[in-house]
């Protein structure tokens, strides 16, 4: 509906640091779900490759293998194993030092070539809760400057929750020439803790917008709006 992307365009334009067109950069679907779907059919044709950071969500793999894709994993690199005695008595102990999962930059560029599509990028990420930092985004943003081709789809689903040491999490699109080239994914049901919603939206340039639309118009085609215009309602007051 017109009332949510109009609320969603109020709610992300600060964040994005631009005017959000609610009409053109916004496309509401059946849960992010159903926005990965659209947005994985309408960039993967046959053979074209996508990575995935693992471990990654379950629907990323087969949604792009329908279209045709090629699946290259890339694992995050775990944690430093530690001693078991840091974890007794963790209440009020502020001398443990949280776990870091860290992105390999080697491997990825080692992966990426010619037939790359798109990345995923899950962030804060489910399972392990790591939050890209902005210098993380900023080298991988750099590194994908000799392979313009290439789109990134931020899976930014759990973007209202983020821990120690951020106020507010990074965004690919905000890095300088990155807006160009991300689809940012975002979900009702994960924001309100409601999953049954089955709200989400994508937010992301024009041109991408639009193929993105392509799919969906044929795919889910139009949500139930009252439910669409509790959502509005509940992101204009959160």
């Amino acid at each position: 509906s017109v009332k949510l992307v109009e609320s969603i365009s109020r709610n992300y334009s600060d964040i994005f640091k631009r005017k959000i067109d609610p009409l053109n950069e916004i496309v509401v679907g059946n849960g992010a779900v159903s926005i990965l779907y659209n947005s994985f059919t309408a960039l993967i044709n046959p053979s074209d490759e996508a990575i995935l950071i693992e471990p990654f969500y379950d629907c990323y793999a087969p949604q792009i293998k329908f279209s045709g894709g090629i699946v290259k994993g890339l694992p995050l690199l775990p944690p430093e194993i530690k001693d078991k005695s840091e974890f007794l008595n963790l209440t009020g102990n502020k001398d443990v030092k949280p776990h870091k999962w860290t992105f390999d930059f080697t491997k990825f560029k080692n992966l990426l070539n010619q037939k790359t599509r798109l990345i995923v990028l899950n962030t804060p990420h489910n399972p392990t809760g790591k939050v890209f930092t902005f210098e993380e985004l900023s080298e991988i943003a750099k590194i994908l400057k000799d392979y313009p081709r290439v789109i990134v789809i931020m899976d930014e689903v759990y973007d209202r929750m983020f821990y120690e040491g951020f106020t507010e999490i990074p965004r690919m699109a905000n890095i300088e020439g990155m807006w160009e080239r991300t689809i940012s994914i975002m979900s009702a049901g994960k924001i309100f803790s409601a999953t049954g919603l089955r709200i989400g939206w994508s937010i992301a340039p024009k041109w991408l917008s639009q193929k993105i639309n392509a799919i969906h118009q044929y795919n889910s085609f139009c949500l139930y709006d009252p439910i669409q215009s509790a959502v509005a309602e509940a992101l204009d007051i959160a």
